[in-house]
């Protein structure tokens, strides 16, 4: 397998992993490809492709974070039973969605005429 395609593999296989650190380019460069410093991994990819390899990875790991999610709500739920407001309102706000803060009306307004009167503004002539 080309050097490019292993490289980008064991990126994606890395930072997907939600029980890694995130890592910088310096930090992928160095600790995952194995280079001494950043510019070769620069070499092989450019800004843009590094920036795709990471939206792939990140979407990887919001998928595999569903534990760590879990873990979240129930510490806060535990918040939220012992009378704190804020964490009651975050958790059904999580688990049942957002209240709309907005009023919906079925009522209409009709207008069927308008009378304007134009006054206008005598100014003395000096």
């Amino acid at each position: 397998m080309p050097k490019k395609l292993t490289h980008r593999r064991n990126i994606i296989e890395y930072l997907a992993n939600p029980k890694n650190a995130w890592l910088s380019r310096t930090e992928i460069a160095t600790l995952i490809c194995g280079y001494k410093e950043a510019p070769p991994l620069y070499r092989l990819f450019t800004k843009k492709e590094l920036g795709e390899i990471e939206d792939e990875a990140l979407a990887q790991r919001k998928q595999r974070c569903c534990g760590q999610r879990a873990m979240v709500y129930q510490a806060l739920y535990e918040k939220a039973v012992t009378g704190n407001v804020q964490a009651a309102k975050e958790w059904l706000d999580r688990v049942e969605g957002k209240v709309v803060n907005k009023v919906e009306s079925s009522h209409q307004l009709q207008i069927e005429s308008i009378q304007v009167e134009v006054v206008r503004a005598r100014i003395p002539q000096g």
